[in-house]
């Protein structure tokens, strides 16, 4: 009885909230609308088209905190490759000289992106994102009831986007230092054109992230260190791939992914685990996936592995990690940052 009471309770709680947003039709600030269930007046917002943001470049350069990556010859790829991944063999390549975003591209920046423009992201016209179960309030897991076959701890959250990272019950005004998620490739390639810069290819994101050192495992070389980036932290004990396990693999791996003990669920600050190479770069593995253009044209990849990766699961915080990534695909571990010629 009572806890059905409190159930009834919370149902009514969230509804009132729900309501409430919907009606006043909640804004940022500078009166820009953001979605919740309906869409405001916005015939006074211009769509955002590519222009040329005068002197957008020289002000990235002297602002937004990047580091000059210096050209060389490096080897591309791995002869180590993890089974599951879409991962290269070894390339000798000669890489040109670029700036790259200390940082990954935090909310506030991205809000200062959104407040100029008024763009409106692929996550808001879809109306939906995917968002990692533990991020999630009770009530949205069981009113999101869809979830990813093969990934079951993501679920299909609608409302969910850059600015309502976990639903229409959350926000980033608590968060405005943090990576900026739920954006697609169309959108981060909208923002770096805005900056006067453009996405990494993931040969230059490789080149940059090994800071250096020929054929390293991780930004500051071979040896794991949970210190030094932004992964699944947890006391449990299993092979260092359960994939490779018989039986069920995937109710095993969300079982890992939903009763772990752990100490914070999501990526952190933008400035997080400090400088992990000797370019200066920050969060260039871990904390969130990273998006590079292909090797191919109009083809693209995730970089670097998130909070999520584990050597028991994902086991894709390395420097030469990839997977292939759909150009509307957004999620709450998919982030990106920029580079400039």
């Amino acid at each position: 009885m009572y806890a059905s009471l409190t159930k009834l309770i919370l149902i009514i709680f969230h509804f009132f909230i729900l309501i409430k947003n919907t009606l006043s039709c909640k804004c940022l600030k500078n009166n820009i609308q953001k979605p919740l269930i309906q869409t405001c007046d916005t015939k006074n917002i211009k769509k955002y088209e590519k222009y040329d943001y005068k002197g957008a470049r020289e002000f990235a350069l002297a602002t937004a905190q990047t580091v000059f990556i210096k050209g060389g010859n490096f080897t591309f790829g791995t002869n180590d490759r993890y089974y599951l991944d879409e991962e290269l063999e070894t390339e000798n390549v000669t890489q040109k000289s670029f700036y790259m975003d200390t940082y990954e591209v935090s909310n506030e920046k991205f809000y200062n992106f959104i407040n100029n423009t008024k763009y409106e992201t692929d996550a808001e016209k879809y109306k939906w994102s995917y968002v990692f179960e533990l991020q999630l309030d009770e009530y949205t897991i069981n009113n999101s009831p869809n979830v990813v076959h093969d990934a079951p701890w993501w679920t299909q959250v609608y409302g969910a986007y850059w600015y309502r990272p976990y639903g229409n019950f959350s926000s980033i005004d608590n968060i405005l230092d943090h990576p900026v998620v739920h954006v697609s490739v169309n959108d981060a390639i909208n923002y770096c054109n805005y900056v006067g810069g453009r996405l990494p290819t993931e040969k230059e994101y490789e080149y940059a992230a090994r800071g250096g050192l020929e054929q390293n495992k991780f930004p500051w070389g071979n040896d794991f260190n949970e210190n030094r980036l932004t992964s699944w932290k947890t006391n449990v004990t299993l092979p260092d791939n359960i994939y490779k396990l018989p039986g069920d693999k995937i109710s095993l791996a969300y079982s890992f992914y939903t009763s772990s003990n752990i100490s914070f669920v999501g990526p952190r600050h933008v400035y997080e685990n400090g400088e992990q190479n000797e370019y200066g770069l920050y969060n260039i593995v871990g904390n969130v996936w990273e998006i590079a253009l292909g090797l191919e044209k109009n083809t693209y990849v995730e970089k670097g592995g998130s909070f999520l990766c584990h050597k028991h699961t994902c086991n894709r915080y390395y420097v030469h990690s990839r997977m292939l990534l759909d150009r509307t695909t957004t999620a709450s571990n998919l982030g990106f940052r920029c580079v400039y010629d």
